[in-house]
């Protein structure tokens, strides 16, 4: 026995023209395999017994592989419901009760002798408690959303990704969230620089990972008729090729945030690209543009683009959304919502410190309950409506690869900026409007004024926060341009000899001579 079978279960489940199991090559007998580790463990599998130890895949060949029982995620079967699946095999079966033990968030592994393996995190997502679906129960049977990651985000970002999703679910559902084949750019055999240029298309990859999906969604407790797909950047091309392919089951709902092809429309910044590359990625593009031509369609399509997004072209992805809507019109079907960002409306305002390349709009486009609810198959948001996120509410995650959206704690941490962000803008928009010059001090709701209170983190390592105020005179400074630029923007700051730039979107401050950032708070106490 090899190495991998020592620690994992491979266990073979086969529907058969005679609806019933073929004992003929099992014969009853009883595979007893053993572990060589140190915790000594025994799993038994009753091959063609009527007791079923464990849990089985609809589709005919398909191979289920587990975790050690430390780890496992299985399904249970009992014989009544097996003899009852095998007379109909296209029975909808209730779940039992641990029909979601596969949604625990460890690694899971689907294996099909004729497509491959295809691995994946599956978990639910309970609404948390300040969320719009907090105290909605859990239905007998979940929606189930698919996310395809970007080239840039973690293998192990479903925990993240779940927290913010809870913080603005509608109701519990299931989170799947696949690894992308190693080596390639999805559906692409290249990962390098180019490499959705330089790669060829794999056909048999999007066969692997659309026989993956169907299985899944044909999981017990799964609600069949609310299943949603989404992705981000290179997971929205994704998502796009399996649109294209068919997935072999009617879609709920469908989001698209910073598509991309394969190949390139637009040339304008492969300039210093090899001549092969310029030559091929328009004919990629168009080659990849006609699969999308024949996409299976969806009720609900929703795509959310940055307008100067320098990875994901606004230039391409327009092609892209113009052969999804002739699909959508020839199957009679609406046509897609794109939402069309300007840069002051992505999670970070670009600079020159952060989201140098524009591409930093997952929370716009996804991190809303209006997105969800659509996605699993309820009422669709207001077409193209974009509001402006609140940008002190994300950070960049370097374990989740991403930034992420910190709801309670940022929101506590900055409650003093934000109040007197607000307050700030109302004054500014007061002053313009009575002809005034914008005060320099913010008012509270008794009419008290009250001067912002701002501190800069001194600690060396960054672990600690040490907060220490500014000197009087940078305080003046820095309340002043606080109020007149309704706290947004940047300042340029004089501190002992050395120049800082201030950002008051981001709430630091970077030294020009060292480039070193460090953080910064407000508050009127």
């Amino acid at each position: 026995m090899g190495a991998d079978e020592s620690h994992q279960r491979r266990r073979y489940r086969s529907w058969h023209q005679h609806n019933g199991w073929d004992n003929a090559s099992t014969d009853h007998q009883d595979q007893h395999w053993h572990t060589g580790s140190r915790r000594r463990n025994h799993w038994t599998t009753s091959w063609g017994s009527s007791s079923q130890d464990g849990g089985w895949d609809e589709r005919a060949g398909d191979v289920v592989v587990e975790s050690p029982p430390a780890k496992a995620r299985r399904l249970t079967l009992v014989a009544a419901d097996a003899a009852a699946a095998s007379a109909e095999p296209d029975l909808q079966l209730a779940p039992g009760p641990r029909a979601f033990d596969w949604a625990e968030g460890s690694m899971q592994v689907w294996e099909s002798p004729q497509h491959g393996a295809v691995q994946y995190h599956a978990r639910i997502v309970e609404p948390s408690a300040k969320a719009p679906g907090a105290g909605v129960p859990r239905a007998p049977l979940l929606p189930l959303a698919f996310y395809f990651t970007g080239l840039g985000e973690s293998a192990n970002m479903l925990e993240s990704l779940a927290s913010d999703m809870a913080a603005v679910a509608p109701e519990p559902f299931l989170l799947v969230s696949p690894l992308r084949p190693k080596g390639g750019w999805w559906f692409i055999n290249s990962c390098s620089r180019l490499g959705w240029i330089r790669g060829s298309f794999q056909k048999h990859l999007v066969d692997r990972y659309v026989a993956w999906l169907e299985s899944v969604a044909r999981r017990p407790g799964v609600d069949p008729n609310r299943v949603g797909l989404f992705g981000f950047s290179a997971g929205a091309y994704a998502v796009a090729e399996m649109l294209a392919a068919g997935v072999g089951i009617t879609l709920s709902g469908v989001g698209l945030g910073a598509v991309h092809g394969h190949g390139q429309w637009d040339l304008s910044d492969l300039d210093a690209a090899p001549a092969a590359c310029v030559r091929s990625a328009p004919l990629k593009f168009e080659t990849f543009l006609q699969r999308v031509r024949g996409h299976q369609g969806c009720r609900w399509i929703e795509a959310t683009h940055g307008c100067t997004d320098k990875e994901s072209k606004w230039a391409d992805a327009q092609k892209i959304f113009e052969a999804m809507n002739g699909r959508q019109a020839q199957l009679g079907l609406p046509q897609l919502s794109v939402r069309r960002l300007e840069p002051e409306q992505q999670d970070c305002v670009p600079s020159k410190k952060r989201n140098r390349t524009h591409h930093s709009y997952f929370g716009v486009a996804f991190v809303r309950t209006d997105f969800l609810r659509a996605l699993l198959g309820g009422e669709p948001p207001e077409p193209r409506k974009v509001e402006a996120p609140d940008k002190a509410a994300w950070s960049w995650s370097k374990n989740a690869g991403r930034w992420k959206y910190e709801h309670e704690s940022i929101e506590c941490a900055r409650a003093g900026a934000l109040t007197l962000r607000s307050r700030a803008q109302a004054a500014s928009a007061g002053s313009r409007s009575s002809g005034e010059d914008a005060p320099s001090r913010t008012s509270d709701s008794d009419g008290e004024s009250s001067p912002p209170i701002f501190e800069w983190d001194s600690g060396g390592s960054g672990k600690k926060r040490r907060w220490r105020r500014y000197s009087d005179e940078v305080q003046a400074t820095l309340a002043r341009a606080f109020s007149e630029q309704r706290g947004s923007g940047e300042l340029q700051l004089a501190i002992d000899g050395f120049s800082y730039t201030v950002d008051f979107d981001s709430m630091c401050q970077v030294a020009k001579h060292s480039g070193y950032e460090r953080k910064i708070r407000v508050s009127n106490e």
